[in-house]
């Protein structure tokens, strides 16, 4: 008799971004010319690691206590205040009608997964856009889930309401409660940003079911959306205009604060119903509890002090001015040699990544490996990681793109 059961046989890594790394990094040893795409994580101008003196000080700062003692299964009370100021910024008391907690998670991906495990039914279908991080899958089918995929743009390169409505009416004929994933802003893979007005028709849509829809906002980049970051949360308060459905919001310290490898975050619910906050503690913390025990010390210590101490909370902002202004700019290169080489690029606003169209990414991946470029395929574009390519690098990719259709 096998070890495994049958019903979990098909557990198995494919296309893992994490491998196509791996390769391009041996190759990069051995040739500097190699231009490695598709590492999420920020490189700076030199190809060295990105991180912040901020970071660094507030790690330097901390008791052994501190580092590496037992946190509680939730976090700390001063831990989620930090969490709940930094994602609303100047526009929290927006929310001053509205139940507001946290609970800590092992990165973006714990409050992901927690998320779909407890605000679905067994069985239930999570609705995913259909240009994603392909991690949200795994995510649904470890917790016992499928998924369906709604179509991410229009005609016009928007946000595609018609599509996403279309999904929730045929998910309701089947199911009781809907979790619909936006990751805005910057979306990965795409770089899509949210306008205003598509704020306000989605929220127009939620309003008009009666039936239970949790709004993950899946924020892991949204300090990258520019150098001003209360735009991105003048956006969030919007959903304070949400009659019926709950928003959780997951926050990630790995893009923000290069916490990548500590892996710490939050599951932020923002609810107007007193009970299904009192359920959200209690599940998420149970979860929580049984899955992962307790969240990293060092990274909730080192994410509460940059976050609320006044020594060194306007040191890490303006580091990250300056990040975002390193990437926009590249960005904007990246954007113009593409129009020069009339590349089909997605929608691209900000953010980590940027993807190419293609019919055959497979087909072109292999190509540009040939040119020494590594990027990422996709079902149907390649993900460019500006975060990980100089500036100079972002001039010459498209170029070779171009050479390799």
């Amino acid at each position: 008799m096998s070890l495994i059961p049958e019903s979990k046989k098909d557990k198995v890594i494919t296309g893992n971004i994490l491998s196509f790394g791996a390769k391009a990094s041996a190759h990069k040893k051995n040739d500097n010319e190699v231009i490695n795409a598709t590492v999420g994580m920020l490189y700076g101008e030199n190809n060295e690691f990105w991180s912040f003196n901020s970071v660094k000080k507030a790690e330097n700062s901390l008791s052994d206590f501190n580092k590496y003692s037992y946190p509680g299964t939730k976090g700390d009370s001063q831990y989620c205040q930090a969490i709940i100021d930094w994602l609303f910024g100047e526009y929290k008391n927006e929310f001053k009608n509205f139940y507001i907690d946290c609970i800590a998670t092992p990165g973006g991906s714990g409050a992901i997964a927690n998320t779909f495990d407890n605000c679905l039914d067994a069985n239930d279908l999570v609705l995913l856009p259909n240009y994603m991080w392909e991690a949200y899958i795994m995510f649904a089918k470890e917790q016992g889930h499928g998924y369906e995929t709604y179509e991410l743009f229009n005609n016009e390169g928007k946000l595609n309401l018609n599509s996403i409505k279309e999904k929730i009416d045929k998910l309701f004929l089947t199911q009781n409660r809907i979790v619909l994933v936006i990751n805005d802003p910057c979306q990965n893979p795409t770089g899509y940003c949210m306008s205003d007005s598509e704020y306000d028709s989605l929220i127009d849509l939620l309003n008009s079911y009666d039936k239970p829809i949790t709004l993950l906002m899946d924020t892991a980049y949204y300090d990258y959306y520019s150098t001003d970051g209360s735009i991105i949360r003048k956006r969030y308060s919007k959903l304070n205009k949400l009659e019926r459905a709950n928003v959780i919001f997951t926050v990630s310290g790995s893009k923000s604060l290069g916490l990548y490898g500590l892996r710490i975050g939050a599951a932020v619910i923002v609810t107007k119903k007193e009970e299904d906050f009192k359920e959200f503690l209690n599940s998420f913390e149970y979860t929580a509890r049984s899955v992962w025990s307790c969240p990293s010390r060092i990274g909730l210590s080192i994410m509460t002090k940059c976050l609320s101490d006044s020594s060194l909370k306007d040191e890490f902002y303006s580091e990250l001015e300056n990040t975002s202004a390193m990437l926009l700019e590249r960005a904007k290169v990246f954007k113009e040699e593409c129009k020069k080489y009339n590349i089909p690029i997605l929608p691209y606003e900000a953010g980590f990544f940027a993807c190419i169209e293609h019919s055959n990414p497979n087909e072109l991946i292999e190509r540009l490996q040939e040119k020494k470029v590594y990027a990422i395929p996709l079902g149907s574009a390649i993900r460019i990681a500006l975060c990980s390519i100089s500036l100079e690098e972002a001039r010459r990719i498209p170029e070779i793109i171009s050479k390799c259709l």
